[in-house]
């Protein structure tokens, strides 16, 4: 079935007043296919039965939908609260492993310290992570079918001429092309039980300039989560980080949402970037041309390692993996456009130095993915959850 989109609803606000009419056939459409792709879930979990599998699935997906922190839970579970704002950017040391420290207009990692190794894998240039919305623009959408030409040909080609514009109404409405990075609005730590200048886990909660974005139409998180933390169950050093925003608002404008990675790398070293696909390691600059070397999937048992060739000759080990277990998308390098997906193409290879950055959402594409998301109101929160071994 053909349903015509409505080319006069873009921005958030109209999105949630053409839903609340239950009357536009392409809104009902898509909200009752999204319900359809849900109940598949819950259909495939009945299947199993009582089997231990089907309850471990169960378990999994209650941690991720469990509920978004409160200052109030934080408190229950024995976190204490830095309410002098300029010990947001303090050195802390992360059970004596780590030196840490984040910087409040970006909540960012911009200091980590190994404390054996006294490599540091962050500065306020290369933050170790970094969470990002990015809201895209008019030109930027515009742009695309003239890097993927769709006049196909074939017995049915499709015959708009490249250059068209592909989103009626957009052109009408205010958008723009802009990376925001959320501002620490409180930061939160739990004291190591054995020793005390010590911290095992370390939360900030971020807020984007959601006034401004929201004014617009676009439809960011009201509220981010970091929450960074030993792995007291593995003998290497490595580090969880958890991940969670509230407020999730649909919009039919333009937006991704992203989880830099930016590690300081030693410049004198030989870096590769690694992707783990189904157990096997893939070079990202070593992609055949025209190959879609700008994004990539990966095996989350595997993840993406940040690998220096000169570590075998070096007694001092420096090589970083991070495993992801709810986000399957990475893009390699500087590029946070998927839209630009020929960037690396004709001998413009990823460079490992510009680190990544994990794809955690986006609508820009209008198949093969739900288009604006949430539909329902538990999926206004979302959990992503990485491991940092080096």
């Amino acid at each position: 079935m053909n349903v015509t989109r409505p080319d006069d609803i873009w921005t958030s606000k109209q999105l949630y007043h053409a839903r609340k009419l239950h009357n536009i056939p392409f809104i009902v459409k898509e909200e009752l296919s999204w319900h359809e792709q849900r109940n598949f879930i819950d259909k495939s979990i009945e299947v199993l039965g009582n089997i231990p599998l089907a309850e471990n699935i169960k378990n999994q997906l209650d941690q991720l939908k469990s509920n978004y922190p409160s200052n109030k839970k934080l408190l229950s579970e024995g976190y204490t609260e830095i309410k002098n704002e300029e010990e947001w950017e303090n050195l802390y040391d992360l059970d004596g492993t780590f030196t840490i420290a984040f910087n409040k207009s970006s909540g960012a990692i911009t200091t980590l310290k190994d404390e054996k190794t006294n490599i540091q894998w962050a500065t306020i240039n290369n933050p170790l992570l970094r969470f990002m919305y990015r809201s895209h623009s008019l030109a930027e959408a515009s742009n695309y079918p003239k890097i993927y030409n769709y006049n196909h040909g074939g017995q049915h080609p499709y015959h708009e001429p490249i250059g068209t514009n592909f989103y009626p109404g957009m052109n009408t409405t205010d958008n723009i092309a802009k990376k925001w990075y959320g501002k620490i609005i409180s930061m939160w730590v739990l004291e190591n039980n054995d020793e005390k200048s010590c911290v095992s886990s370390i939360i900030v909660k971020l807020k984007l300039d959601d006034t401004n974005i929201n004014q617009i139409g676009y439809g960011a998180p009201s509220e981010i989560m970091l929450n960074v933390s030993i792995n007291s169950q593995d003998n290497e050093k490595s580090f969880l980080v958890e991940l969670v925003w509230e407020g999730k608002v649909p919009t039919r404008l333009f937006e991704t949402i992203w989880l830099e990675v930016r590690p300081a790398l030693q410049e004198d070293s030989d870096w590769s970037l690694l992707v783990n696909k189904i157990g096997s390691s893939i070079n990202v600059s070593d992609v055949v041309n025209k190959g879609g070397s700008s994004l990539h999937g990966f095996d989350p048992n595997g993840g993406i390692t940040f690998f220096n060739s000169n570590d075998f000759q070096s007694s001092i080990h420096n090589n970083l993996n991070i495993k992801s277990l709810d986000c399957g998308v990475v893009a390699p390098g500087f590029n946070t456009n998927p839209w630009k997906y020929d960037v690396y193409d004709n001998g413009n290879a990823v460079d490992p130095l510009d680190g990544a950055a994990f794809f955690l959402y986006g609508n820009l594409y209008n198949t093969n993915y739900v288009l604006w998301y949430p539909f329902i109101e538990e999926d206004n929160m979302s959990r992503f959850r990485f491991e940092f071994t080096f």
